[in-house]
């Protein structure tokens, strides 16, 4: 994405525009959901009896706990999927730690890609890519007291992966 600090006046304009036309109308209408009056267009004070109403309503709660359901299955298999295709090659690699859980984004990798032959353990890291650099962490969710005895003690047991998009950076 172009720094805005570098955008001409009419792309700001451009940009600000498009943001006020998508948002504006959700803000109104939040703002109109507290509205204590049955008429939208007459402000009589503030209410949460709209909202009571809601979530009295049966038919109402029950799709929302529909979506939910289809919210959380759409979310967990795309974790799914994305493993499939990282165990046939088909991505370099899977970005899911942000919006799912460590145990949630290992599993699959243990069910499809599994161990190394030899690996009685798994570890994992995350990166966060900076405008300057890359930083790499350990994630100590998968593995809270790694002992030496389950480090690797050859290169071959160490992952290339990583080593690959550091010296490729594909990102930049």
């Amino acid at each position: 994405m172009q720094n805005t600090s570098s955008m001409s006046w009419f792309g700001r304009l451009s940009l600000g525009s498009g943001l006020a036309f998508l948002y504006l109308p959700i803000v109104v209408l939040v703002v109109y959901s507290f509205n204590a009056s049955k008429l939208v267009s007459v402000w009589s004070g503030f209410s949460l009896g709209w909202y009571a109403t809601l979530f009295e309503d049966e038919a109402v709660m029950a799709a929302f706990g529909l979506s939910l359901k289809v919210a959380l299955l759409a979310s967990a298999m795309s974790v799914v999927l994305g493993t499939m295709m990282l165990a046939v090659n088909d991505v370099d690699g899977l970005v899911s730690g942000a919006v799912h859980t460590t145990a949630n984004t290992i599993r699959p990798a243990l069910q499809f890609i599994k161990t190394a032959p030899g690996s009685s353990i798994v570890s994992s890291v995350f990166f966060m890519l900076m405008p300057d650099q890359v930083l790499v962490y350990g994630d100590c969710a998968v593995n809270p007291t790694p002992a030496p005895k389950n480090w690797p003690t050859s290169p071959s047991r160490v992952p290339t992966r990583p080593r690959r998009l550091a010296s490729a950076r594909a990102w930049r």
